[in-house]
């Protein structure tokens, strides 16, 4: 996979994109990514901590996948 740094001033305007199909993936603060997530309109592929979010109890860590 190849990644591309694209800058954006807001973290919401990432994520509206990702929704938009304009973004293959981006790395969003979870609690703007949550109601995304539990509405289907993202996937949640991990998350970056030390252990699971409580509220997307089913994402696993980074540390976990990689």
């Amino acid at each position: 996979m190849t990644l591309i740094h694209v800058p954006y001033k807001a973290s919401a305007q990432a994520l509206q994109d990702t929704i938009a199909g304009q973004l293959n993936t981006t790395f969003a603060i979870s609690g703007l990514v949550v109601p995304a997530v539990k509405a289907g309109k993202v996937k949640a592929l991990a998350v970056v901590r030390g252990q699971r979010f409580k509220a997307l109890p089913d994402v696993p860590t980074v540390g976990e996948v990689v």
